[in-house]
């Protein structure tokens, strides 16, 4: 993932301006202290997981992510209810995948 994530910032020019952090979501249990808060975080879990759980994991870190665009990638038949504090801006739907984009 991290590759194309890579090849894309180089042909948009923002490799000075780019970070690109490949991390065990569910395992992190802080920040890498040398790593800016990001702009945009691009969630990627197995279709099993529910999205819900995922955005209670990425609430914990709040105080990170709340000026950051996340952007979670997971099945459109995932039915679950987004009752958690989780703004939805727009949601795209590509074959089987569902992006939703949003924030805290």
């Amino acid at each position: 993932m991290t590759t194309v994530i890579r090849r894309n910032v180089e042909l948009c020019g923002f490799q000075e301006q780019t970070q690109v952090l490949l991390a065990d979501f569910f395992n992190l249990k802080r920040w890498v202290p040398k790593v800016d808060p990001p702009n945009i975080v691009f969630l990627d879990p197995p279709f099993s997981m529910s999205p819900v759980e995922v955005l209670e994991k990425m609430y914990n870190l709040f105080e990170l992510v709340k000026n950051s665009l996340i952007v979670i990638r997971f099945s459109k038949k995932s039915s679950a209810l987004f009752e958690c504090s989780f703004y939805q801006a727009t949601r795209r739907t590509y074959g089987d995948s569902v992006l939703m984009f949003g924030s805290f």
